[in-house]
């Protein structure tokens, strides 16, 4: 699966050859100036995916509820939607969630590995 436009590059054994084949530095995320495939190196912003995904949900949950969150939920939320609760074998999972944000895919996968499969 290609995760810059989606597209199942297995299904159609297209592979790496997906991607552009030409020389950039690792992170350069700008489209190549020889090629329109996608860029192997380039990098998603996970707080601005983040940031559009909640305000689309919350957008979506006052279409349908046709309210605001009272303050009950809003704390819930804030305090990171009762996860702060769960204790894993090293400790709390409050930990991952520093500065009052949601962790980053890589964090949290992150903490996955070292706290419940190690």
């Amino acid at each position: 699966m290609c995760y810059i436009c989606r597209k199942d590059i297995g299904a159609s054994n297209e592979g790496y050859q997906h991607f552009c084949q030409h020389f950039r530095p690792e992170g350069d995320g700008r489209q190549c100036a020889e090629c329109n495939k996608c860029n192997l190196w380039e990098a998603e912003n996970t707080d601005a995916i983040l940031r559009k995904a909640k305000a689309d949900a919350e957008r979506r949950w006052r279409e349908t509820e046709r309210r605001e969150l009272s303050n009950a939920e809003k704390a819930y939320l804030e305090n990171g939607g009762g996860c702060a609760g769960f204790v894993s074998n090293d400790g709390v999972l409050s930990s991952v969630l520093s500065n009052g944000r949601i962790p980053s895919m890589e964090e949290l996968c992150d903490f996955i590995v070292e706290n419940l499969i190690v």
